[in-house]
């Protein structure tokens, strides 16, 4: 299984990298919706996870990049500033799930295990950034 992480902050991303390859996850992960869109090529994830405040694009602003390119990956959204609102908005968009930090890591791998369930009905859900 191959998730994608873009996050702002080093310590979450390195934090969540290790969690999930402990858990027998490949991971990609980046700085910023643009270092993803750059850097992930034409590579196949299963699962993305998302931050939703970043400098520049944000995780939302990546999201709905991605799904006009015609992606189908399942995505989960994290945030340190939840709202009632932004949940609704994202569930309502097709995302999984909205995650608030610090992240619970049960929660968090119940939602990986629903987008890569997801994942296995969407095949090949290649996000390019051509």
């Amino acid at each position: 299984m191959t998730i994608g992480l873009v996050d702002d902050d080093p310590a979450v991303r390195r934090g969540l990298t290790r969690l999930l390859q402990a858990c027998g996850h490949r991971v990609s992960a980046y700085e910023s919706g643009g270092a993803f869109l750059q850097q992930s090529g034409d590579t196949a994830f299963d699962c993305l996870l998302l931050d939703v405040r970043m400098p520049g694009m944000t995780g939302l602003d990546l999201y709905e990049r991605i799904r006009s390119d015609g992606s189908t990956v399942p995505t989960i959204f994290i945030t340190g500033h939840g709202d009632a609102d932004l949940e609704k908005y994202a569930l309502r968009r097709g995302s999984v799930a909205v995650l608030s930090k610090p992240i619970d890591e049960d929660t968090l791998l119940a939602a990986i295990n629903t987008a890569v369930q997801k994942s296995a009905h969407h095949r090949p859900s290649i996000v390019s950034s051509k």
